[in-house]
């Protein structure tokens, strides 16, 4: 899925938590796609998260390593869909809201964000990290 990040994952569906924060997988070796945005291909951008390093491996722990014009694919089941970066950035998590706008967007061109924490400092993490990609072709 991601080679840039040696990433190849399975991507489970994940909602909307009562608090308003988008859920994650439990599994800390999947990724999860935000099912109350977007699906890939679609206007809009499709939210995918994953778990980083805080309890040993995670999906994304090398999230961060992507630069612009590296290939992520989804199998989305139909075609394969291809994406490439656009941008990878990490933000502190109390500057998120100033973003969120911009990664759960629904309309537009299709594209893709990935998400995971970043910056741990043994109780929590500070910071997202935050990848943008565009469609290709």
């Amino acid at each position: 899925m991601v080679p840039g990040a040696g990433v190849d994952a399975a991507v489970v569906p994940v909602g909307t938590a009562a608090d308003n924060s988008q859920e994650v997988p439990s599994d800390p070796t999947v990724t999860g796609w935000w099912r109350d945005g977007s699906r890939p291909g679609e206007s809009g951008n499709t939210v995918i998260v994953g778990h980083t390093k805080s309890r040993g491996a995670g999906v994304f722990d090398a999230l961060g390593k992507l630069r612009e014009g590296d290939s992520i694919a989804l199998d989305t089941g139909g075609p394969r869909l291809t994406y490439a970066v656009t941008e990878t950035s990490t933000i502190p998590v109390d500057q998120f809201g100033t973003v969120a706008d911009s990664i759960y967007r629904r309309s537009g061109r299709s594209g893709l964000v990935l998400l995971t924490c970043g910056d741990f400092d043994g109780r929590e993490f500070d910071s997202t990290v935050i990848v943008h990609a565009a469609l290709a072709g």
